[in-house]
Parts: C-alpha cells; structure tokens; sequence
C-alpha cells in the first residue's frame, strides 16, 4: 500500500510532463540563443555583484557622450542629457561557444543583470536621483564582458554668481559615483571620467566653455569609515543670448544720456522739465520689468545696481531742474560767492563746451573780461493508461530531464559567497515583523537629517527641503559570523524584502506624502546586524508666516518625524541629530538656524499610547539686497517726490507736471508690488505705506490746485493770516524753505518790518506759510510710516 502512494504520484507527474511534451512548442531546442539565456540565467542573482571572490573589484570603465547640456537659472540646475557608455565584467556570464552553436555575444536587457548603482551625489533633488541604469539592452560577451550605453540625465545644483548678468559665467559640477559600493568593490578604471562631445548640439542660450573631469574619494553615506570613489565633471557655461543684452542694456545706456541731456538744457525751458518727467517714469517701468527677468541671487546684480543709480541721478535731475527754475525766476542776485565760482567754471574750457560759448568767440572774450561781474550766470542734468514497462520509462524520462536540468544550469550560489550570505538571512525572513526575539523590547532608531536644499514658496507657504536621512537600528535577525562566508562582514541590500522602521511626517503639505520611503535606496546591514538606509528625501511643509515685516520677515517653519503607527514601547528614537556638511545655500533664502526637539503626542488609533515625535525647526531669512532695491527704494524716491511737489511754487507748470507724474508712478509701483505680494490675512507695512503715500500724492495734487486759486485771486488775506505768515517767514526754517535766504535784501526786509504786516504780507507769503506747514506735515507723516 505504501508503494503505491509512492508510485500514483509519479505516475501522474509523467503523463503530465507527457501532455506538456506533445502539446508545448518546444523553443529551447530550437533556439540556442534561448538555451544560452536559461543557461545563463536558471540560478543568477542580479542583486548580488558579480564576483566569485568578494575580494576581488568590479571596474568601470565609464564615458559620457552628451546630446544637450543647459543652464536653467531661476532655479539655479544644470541639465545634462547624455549618453552613458559602462563596461565591466560578470563573472557569472561566461560561456563556451561551442556549446551554443557558435553564439559569442547576446543581447539582455539591463534588469536582467547586475548594473552599478551609480547616482549623481550632488543632484538637484530627490526626485532626479536614479540609482543604477534605467532600463536597457546590454551586450554580454562569451569572457563575461558587459557593455550598457543608456540614455541618461543629469541635475545637479550649481553656486550660481549673476553678478554680470546678463554677460554671466556659470560653473558646475557632477558628482558620479556608486550608492552603496566602497573602493574595495567598485573602482573606475584609471580613476578618471571620458566625456566625448561627438554627439553634442549647440544650446542656443548657453555656450560650454570648457569640460574637466577629476577624481576624489567620498565618506559613506551610510555614516561608515568606507571611502567610495567619485568622478567629477566640472562644466564652464557662459551665457549667449545678446537679446538679453539689447532688451536692458541698450535701454539703460540710453537713460543715461536722457539724464545727461536733463542736465545740460537750459533749466527755464519747458523741454528740460518734459524730459526729465519721461526720464524718471521710463526709469520705474525698466526696473519693474527686470525684477522678473533677473534671477534670483544673493548678490545684487550690476545692471541693476546701474539702474538703481540711475534712478536716483534721475529723481536728483529732476528736483535739481524745479530748484534751478526757481532761483532764475527769483529776481534776487545770488550772492557773491556763487556768482564767483560759476564765473571761474564757465570761464573754463570745460564750461565753454558744455555752454557751447566755444562756438561764439564773442562770448568766450566776454566771460573772460566780466569774471568779475558774474550776476547774471547761473546754469545745470515606466491519463494515460500506464503498464509496470510504461512506470518505468516514464520514471527514466522524468530522471533524464532533472539531470538535463543539472547539466545546463549556471549554478552561481556555488560561486558566489554574497548570494549564498542573502540566501541564508532571507530563506525565512519576513518583512512585515519587527526583527526582535523580544517583543515586549523596543526597536531602538537612531536618526541623522542632513539637508542639502532649503527654499520658501512664499505664494504657497510651503517650505520645499531636500534632505538626506541616515537612518539606523539593529535587525536581530539578520547577523552571521563572518567567517561563514569568506570574511563578509557587510552586505548590501536592495531587492530584498526588509523591515524598515515606519517614519511619519505629520504635518506634511499633503496626506499621499506622509509615510517615507525609507527603503527607498537600499539598504546595509553589517554581522552584528546594524541596519542602516540613507534615502533621499523631498519635504514639504506647511507653514505659519507673519508677512507684516514683508520683504524682510524670518519664515518658521517644523518638520515633525514621528513612529506614526508605532507606538513608543515598540519604536523608540534613540538619537536624533542634524548635519550640515551637505548643505547648498539657496540664492533667495538663507537658513538662519536649525534646531531639534522631542516632544510626545497622543496616538491617532485613539488608544493611551504615545508617539516620540522629533520636530526639526526650520529658521530661514530673505536676501534683502535685490528685493529692497526693487521695492523699498523706489517708496523713498517717491516720498521725496512728494515732498518736493510741496515745496515748488503752486503757480509754476514743472509742479503740476511733478504731481501728476508722481500721483502716476505711484499706481504704477502698487500694481507692480501687488504681484509680489503673498496671499495673507495680515497687510505687509509696505503696502501700507504704499497706501498712505499715494493718499498724500493725491492729496499734494488737489492742494496745488487749490492753491494755485488762492495765489491768483485779487482779494487781500484776513490780518491774523498776514501776521501768523510773517513771523514764519522770518524764522530760519521759514528762510530756507522760501529760498529768501538767498537773497539778503529780502531777509533784512523781513526782520526789520516784522511789525508792518500790511505792507510786507500778501497772497504769495500766506501761500508760502501755509505751504511750509503742509511740507512738515507731510514729512513728519511719511517718517512715521
């Protein structure tokens, strides 16, 4: 009876394998490219480096051949799309061709095999890092020889210096170098990176400079002793594009001399003031135009600081003209020592040109004879049936094809010490457990964050960090004695299913994104079984920010790590820590200060547990430079403008003309910061002043009109005005506010007749006084703001 419930089964596996034989269309004996793929592939591990002695090194031999290279400045990353020709040798994928009808060289595809686990060091984000190849076909050669050619790209973060934007010159580097493999398991032949530019298309924005390529070792990333070997390339980009050029540039030059001709006309002409209101509103559009242009940076650059002074000359050209009109209208001789030092420059050849009295020689004889008297000269600008026969054949066939099987199989566990280590830790281990023999005993986890990119989105109020996590424990399950398996005392994991502590961000900008992927890049575990994996992560946090110190406000922003479903009797932070040694400072944002703390919080599972939550605080401050330039002192130069439209005659046409252009320039400059602006419930003081300013400019506009109605009426002022006016005007400030002070006839008038108020009084002194007062207003309000 026993026999026969050994035999029933054998017999049915035979007629089974029988059907399969006579209904299956038998490819592998027609195909010895197919005989040569499942020879090669029955028992290969491509997780496991392709070596018989864990002692020896895998060397690469590693070429980039570039199609475009391209500099994107508003966020400051190179992209470098390239082919990546790699060859190595596996020493699992040799065969005789011979024995496969003369086949030397096949095709696989890349996931079948081994590839190096090379990534950019330094890339531009956690999303961009790809560890090994992306998918594609291989050549394997009879000797083992491996040879990849993938297309690839590239982004790395460069150190951006715009100081001579738009003539600016970038230089980047690329990092490249093995995830998880030190010196001792993967080296790049002849320690050195090929970059072969056959295949390159010109950028029609930037120009490659030059390319360099160099060596250096790295430390681990798994917080070890190991060095790993990296090849850099460095890249020199200078930038092409003339429109930039000819778009600001051009304008600027042109503005220049608009402000130089300013002041070379004659300042009484009407021309003078026209052009100097035209130049001073062009300055504001070309300045508000190029803050959108200009990338973000640190330092301001060069052509806006041309503007920036520019402006300034402008606004100075500009009042400079009012005044200048004022004094020749006054019918007061200047006093002597102005009259002697205008004379000696006129008299000069430089003031004969900028005169043009060099073309009259009559003029030049006369400014050389009346040196002396110079009262007049005053000048400025992805079933069988079977037999006991029939047992027996079918049994022989059965034995024929496992040892067929035996005989055509690569058996690389034989030969390989690191499969026959992952074989042994995995055969019953299982991920979903927590690796403890004691499961009352907490998991302890140590944390490392080290950030490498930091920014703000002020329209978003998200903090974007990019940030390399070092994450440690101990898997009680995964150790072994080394001399088990020839003195392999780490391993390297990246297929196999592990347990991996649960990290939450609790207060993540969206729900999909709260779990990390800590086992994202693989992972390491040493004998002891000390578990570490260092991804690479994209936070993003929301943030509580108060804009009411806008520009210069100080973002803070937490990030909040936490066991999540976990509590902290099963997982417990041991440490926590930050570093920086990787960090790339941003062009806009600078971190002003990062800080750690534990804090416990309630479990979301409704239970009376506890949750160990490390929160990291983020402090970060703006680059005040390029945004004080763009908004806080055109605020100024507007201030004074209305301040200056006071202190002009309300008779004359250049104070109107400065009102309405300052009243215009006003709504230009808000609708412009409106655009900056984040949304909040708090208004910004600069928009407040902004607020107030175009109040007063409104307000100075409809009081010169007023006043221009009082100057030109007939009728006398009340005594009480003429008397208060009076003794105004005789004081100092009263002095130099009227300019009288210019003129000593006037100012001796005025002190010697403070008592005859009828005579001395009239509409234009009331208008001066109640003018003076209104300038003081004015400018004790816009301080305040």
């Amino acid at each position: 009876m026993t026999l026969i419930l050994y035999i029933v089964p054998l017999v049915i596996a035979s007629a089974l394998i029988n059907v399969y034989a006579n209904e299956c269309n038998l490819i592998e004996d027609k195909s010895p490219s197919l005989q040569l793929f499942r020879h090669l592939f029955c028992d290969y591990e491509s997780s496991e480096r392709p070596t018989r002695d864990p002692k020896n090194t895998t060397v690469l031999t590693t070429i980039l051949i570039p199609k475009m290279i391209k500099f994107m400045d508003y966020s400051n990353t190179l992209l470098v799309h390239t082919w990546m020709y790699l060859s190595w040798d596996d020493e699992h994928l040799q065969w005789e061709p011979s024995d496969f009808n003369g086949i030397d060289s096949i095709w696989i595809q890349s996931h079948n095999i081994w590839t190096p686990d090379l990534a950019i060091q330094n890339a531009a984000s956690a999303d961009s890092i790809e560890l090994g190849l992306p998918n594609t076909y291989c050549i394997v050669s009879r000797n083992g020889g491996v040879v990849c050619v993938p297309p690839v790209l590239f982004s790395t973060r460069c150190n951006a210096d715009y100081n001579y934007w738009p003539f600016d010159r970038q230089n980047c580097s690329l990092e490249l170098s093995s995830w998880s493999y030190n010196d001792n398991e993967i080296s790049f032949k002849d320690n050195k990176l090929d970059i072969f530019m056959i295949h390159y298309a010109k950028n029609a924005e930037w120009n490659v400079i030059s390319v360099e390529t160099g060596f250096i070792k790295k430390k681990s990333n798994y917080m070890t002793y190991e060095d790993f070997p990296t090849v850099v390339a460095h890249f020199v980009l200078q930038r092409a594009d003339n429109q930039l050029w000819r778009v600001f540039g051009t304008p600027s030059l042109i503005l220049m001399a608009m402000t130089l001709t300013t002041l070379w006309l004659d300042p009484k002409s009407n021309e003078r003031l026209l052009i100097g209101c035209v130049n001073f509103f062009c300055h504001f559009l070309c300045i508000g135009n190029l803050h959108w242009v200009v990338p973000q940076s640190n330092a301001t650059p060069k052509i806006l600081m041309f503007y920036y002074n520019s402006l300034i000359l402008a606004v100075v050209a500009l009042i400079l003209t009012c005044v200048l009109k004022q004094i020749l209208d006054a019918k007061v001789s200047p006093p002597p020592w102005i009259s002697s030092s205008v004379s000696m420059i006129l008299s000069s050849k430089i003031g004969q040109i900028f005169l043009l009295s060099i073309l009259d020689p009559k003029a030049s004889a006369w400014l050389e004879e009346s040196a002396d008297d110079n009262s007049d000269l005053v000048n400025s600008q992805t079933p069988k049936k079977s037999t006991w026969a029939d047992l027996n054949n079918h049994i022989e066939k059965v034995n024929a094809l496992v040892n067929v099987h035996a005989e055509k199989c690569n058996y690389v566990e034989n030969q390989s010490p690191h499969l026959q280590l992952s074989r042994h830790l995995f055969c019953d281990y299982d991920g979903s457990e927590r690796p403890v023999q004691n499961f009352m005993s907490a998991t302890n986890v140590s944390l490392f964050i080290s950030p490498s990119f930091v920014q703000f989105d002020e329209s978003t109020n998200i903090m974007k960090s990019y940030c390399w996590f070092v994450v440690w424990w101990t898997d009680e399950f995964l150790k072994w004695k080394k001399e088990d398996f020839r003195g392999i005392d780490l391993i390297k994991l990246r297929n196999q299913d592990v347990w991996t502590p649960s990290i939450y961000v609790e207060n993540a900008e969206n729900i999909n994104n709260i779990l990390l992927n800590v086992y994202k890049n693989g992972c390491a575990v040493t004998e002891s079984g000390v578990a570490s994996c260092v991804p690479e992560i994209v936070l993003k946090t929301k943030c509580d920010v108060d804009y009411t110190y806008w520009p210069f406000y100080k973002p803070h922003c937490n990030i909040k790590l936490s066991s999540g479903s976990q509590g902290s009797n099963e997982i417990h932070f041991e440490k926590s820590a930050i570093i920086l040694d990787k960090y790339i400072p941003h062009n806009e944002w600078k971190l002003v200060n990062i800080s750690s703390s534990d804090e416990n919080i309630k479990s979301r599972y409704m239970t009376h547990e506890k949750f160990l939550t490390v929160n990291l605080r983020f402090s970060l401050e703006r680059s005040r430079v390029h945004m004080w330039k763009i908004c806080g002192t055109p605020a100024l130069i507007l201030a004074v403008m209305t301040l200056t439209t006071l202190w002009l005659d309300p008779k004359s046409n250049e104070r109107l003309m400065i009102a309405c252009t300052n009243f215009i320039c006003h709504l230009l400059c808000i609708q412009i910061l409106r655009w900056f602006l984040p949304h909040s419930n708090t208004i910004p003081n600069i928009l407040k002043f902004y607020i107030y300013s175009i109040i007063l400019a409104v307000l100075t506009l409809i009081f010169t009109y007023q006043m221009r109605r009082i100057v030109n009426t007939k009728s006398s002022p009340p005594l009480w005005i003429s008397s208060f006016a009076l003794m105004i005007m005789s004081s100092k400030i009263g002095r130099i506010l009227s300019l009288s002070i210019l003129d000593p006839q006037t100012s001796t008038r005025l002190e010697e007749d403070t008592d005859d108020s009828n005579i001395l009084v009239h509409r234009q002194t009331n208008y001066s006084v109640i003018q003076s007062l209104w300038f003081m207003q004015n400018s004790s309000a816009l301080n305040k703001r």
